[in-house]
């Protein structure tokens, strides 16, 4: 069964799009914390790596589904994200539109790319908006983070990060339903030169293009 790409859609970007208040952040403890996440956001222009997905709690899957594939991000708002295994899949941003590609369906999802939506992508496509604006942050231990959503119908329930050094190494997401998508980033190049071409997209010919 295939996996809707709104979960990707919720997670795209936030390795490199992270943007805290630092009063957002619970506790002096945290707070002493948050200089990583700050250094993180400041530091990281561009991302490439390998990533591994675990979906789990889907009621529609009878086993945690596992994905692979690569992606590519360049901040603002520019990203790349190519699931390879067990099915191909590519969503592509160029900072005002956002290609949603399966070629199993031969079809094309188009949607503008919404900044002041409610969920973890809008807040985090490197569009310099606050996240604490949104949520809140909690430090768990010296390497991993949590935020939790401000707004009570928000789309996402929980956001948990793990840090090893500088990298980001674990993104889980939980949605209002339950199902948690975790993330695991490997074999990342951080801030090296990116191909202007591998956000741009130009629809297959013969395949359905559907504008959302």
């Amino acid at each position: 069964m295939k996996i809707l790409f709104n979960l990707p859609l919720q997670v795209l970007c936030l390795a490199t799009c992270l943007s805290f208040n630092p009063a957002a952040v619970q506790s002096e403890e945290a707070a002493g914390g948050f200089e990583r996440l700050s250094r993180f956001q400041q530091q990281v222009t561009t991302l490439h790596g390998s990533f591994t997905q675990t979906i789990i709690g889907d009621p529609g899957l009878a086993d945690a589904e596992f994905r692979s594939g690569q992606f590519w991000v360049q901040r603002p708002d520019r990203i790349r994200w190519h699931y390879r295994q067990p099915y191909e899949q590519l969503i592509v941003a160029d900072g005002e539109t956002v290609w949603l590609f399966d070629p199993d369906l031969d079809q094309v999802i188009v949607r503008a790319l919404d900044e002041q939506g409610d969920d973890v992508a809008s807040l985090l496509l490197g569009s310099g908006r606050d996240v604490s604006e949104r949520f809140t942050v909690t430090r768990i231990d010296d390497d991993q983070y949590q935020l939790l959503p401000l707004a009570q119908n928000s789309s996402v329930s929980k956001v948990r990060l793990q840090f090893d050094q500088q990298t980001l190494v674990l993104l889980e997401v939980e949605d209002a339903l339950g199902v948690t998508s975790r993330f695991e980033f490997a074999t990342q190049q951080v801030n090296s030169e990116l191909d202007a071409a591998l956000f741009q997209f130009q629809p297959p010919d013969g395949v359905d293009v559907v504008y959302q």
